[in-house]
């Protein structure tokens, strides 16, 4: 732990100064949580404390660690390759830093791990194939990058995922045409503002919990799946700034839950579908 405060370069307020020292036992260590029966550190939260500083390799010593949070601190560098020792991990939250480097393929070797947020850092690279291999994932988060490259066709296999957010990178290329085969308990999916061109994949009704699709802002082709109208608990559907052509499917209007739909700046023509004015909290 004392390894990991080396490389902490700017703190403020001197919140760790005074209290992870040799002095303190580190069960008392601000930020640090620890198992009572083996007395080692399982969670590590140092959130919106001010710091600034570098992610130390030192870290991966932490074996039992299920949490590690830190977002929102302002550190740099890159995320070290040792995150892959921490085979406990279920939750790292490093949103809202300037960390810079790839996603680092051993972090795939977390297999436990149900939450991965890097949101708002400067990222480059591919997204790992690998990350295909987190079988417990349930919220991605890597938006708001600078990935580059295609979307793991792997990702879309893993079925306990709930949230996934990759907008605002530069990913390219087409969507698997089978994506949503394998994600019965997806609830959000934010692709907006990248590259992504060809179609928007079809079997829809295999994602009956989707709530919010942000797909705004790419080259996407071809027409609205018509079989969109499965997804009964949609709410927010936002298209806009594509290619898309054809015209509006009517089922739209019988998705009484929607209350966000936006498809302009596409090539769509035609009258908009009379059912489409029955939802009374539907806003365009």
């Amino acid at each position: 732990m004392l390894a990991f405060k080396s490389h902490i370069t700017l703190e403020p307020e001197n919140v760790l100064a005074g209290n992870w020292n040799t002095e303190a036992s580190f069960y008392d260590w601000i930020g640090v949580s620890c198992s009572r029966r083996r007395q080692r550190v399982t969670s590590l939260n140092l959130s919106f404390m001010n710091l600034q500083g570098t992610i130390s390799p030192h870290f991966a010593n932490l074996s039992f660690l299920m949490l590690l949070d830190l977002h929102n601190i302002s550190f740099h560098g890159q995320i070290p390759e040792t995150v892959g020792c921490l085979r406990c991990l279920r939750t790292i939250n490093l949103l809202y830093n300037q960390l810079e480097g790839i996603i680092q393929l051993s972090l795939a070797q977390c297999r436990k791990l149900q939450l991965v947020m890097m949101q708002n850092n400067h990222l480059q690279g591919n997204i790992p194939v690998e990350m295909g291999n987190l079988l417990d994932l349930h919220i991605l988060d890597v938006g708001n990058n600078d990935l580059r490259g295609n979307i793991p066709s792997t990702i879309f296999n893993i079925s306990t995922l709930r949230y996934i957010t990759l907008l605002d990178n530069s990913l390219s290329n087409s969507l698997p045409m089978d994506m949503f085969l394998n994600l019965p308990r997806l609830e959000y999916l934010f692709i907006s503002i990248n590259q992504l061109s060809g179609q928007i994949p079809t079997n829809l009704c295999q994602c009956k919990s989707l709530r919010q699709i942000n797909l705004w802002q790419n080259s996407f082709t071809g027409s609205i799946p018509k079989d969109i109208e499965c997804l009964s608990k949609l709410e927010f559907l936002n298209l806009s700034d594509n290619q898309l052509i054809d015209i509006v499917p009517p089922s739209l209007g019988n998705l009484s839950r929607l209350a966000y739909l936006d498809f302009r700046d596409n090539n769509l023509w035609g009258q908009i579908p009379l059912q489409l004015a029955q939802p009374s909290n539907l806003h365009f």
